[in-house]
């Protein structure tokens, strides 16, 4: 939540409405500040009218997102230095950022396009999953695969945006006294053939 109690997921939607704005037929310079009054106005009383914010970049985020999946599932792209396919939990991880993707353009009316993923990207996602409760560690997961996703891109030369390269791109994680496992480690105790085991009781 910003100072003035706008959620961090509608910026892009005040932005939007003032650049149209700005951009109309006729704009005078002059009204500039009645404009961004009352985009602050509506936005505060609940009555902005919806405008839809346009990607930048060839492509779309989430599509290349896609394809990065479908690559990293048939082993046609590996991790780096190994040459073996990803584990189904790491694919499972990837899906659950696009689902995550997904949703935030849907409620902020916003397609992220490759030269998006910009550091005001970055903290209007942070900001967009601290609101609905996520914790830091989740969002530390979260935003370093979109940094993975997002530096494959620009190694494909598909965009020139490489924000991911700031140290503070990924939030840092908080310290806890919990230790959890890897979604690695989970998928290797799922498959665990507990069939074999003798399980011994005393009499």
């Amino acid at each position: 939540m910003s100072s003035i109690g706008i959620k961090y997921g509608q910026f892009a939607q005040v932005l939007a409405r003032i650049k149209a704005a700005f951009e109309a037929d006729g704009f005078n310079p002059k009204e500039a500040k009645n404009i961004i009054e009352s985009v602050k106005h509506d936005v505060l009383n609940g009555m902005m009218q919806i405008v839809e914010v346009k990607p930048k970049g060839k492509m779309l985020f989430e599509d290349f997102l896609t394809s990065y999946i479908e690559d990293m599932e048939t082993g046609r792209r590996t991790k780096k230095g190994r040459t073996v396919k990803v584990s189904p939990a790491y694919i499972k991880g990837l899906r659950i950022i696009q689902r995550q993707i997904h949703n935030y353009q849907k409620e902020t009316h916003r397609k992220l396009g490759l030269d998006d993923m910009t550091m005001e990207t970055r903290n209007s996602l942070v900001g967009y999953w601290k609101e609905r409760g996520l914790m830091p560690n989740a969002i530390n997961s979260y935003m370093t695969d979109v940094r993975t996703v997002a530096k494959a891109a620009y190694e494909d030369k598909l965009t020139k945006c490489d924000d991911f390269r700031h140290s503070d791109f990924v939030p840092k994680k908080e310290e806890v006294d919990n230790i959890y496992l890897t979604p690695e480690q989970i998928q290797e105790m799922l498959d665990l053939d507990l069939s074999t085991f003798i399980i011994k009781t005393s009499i």
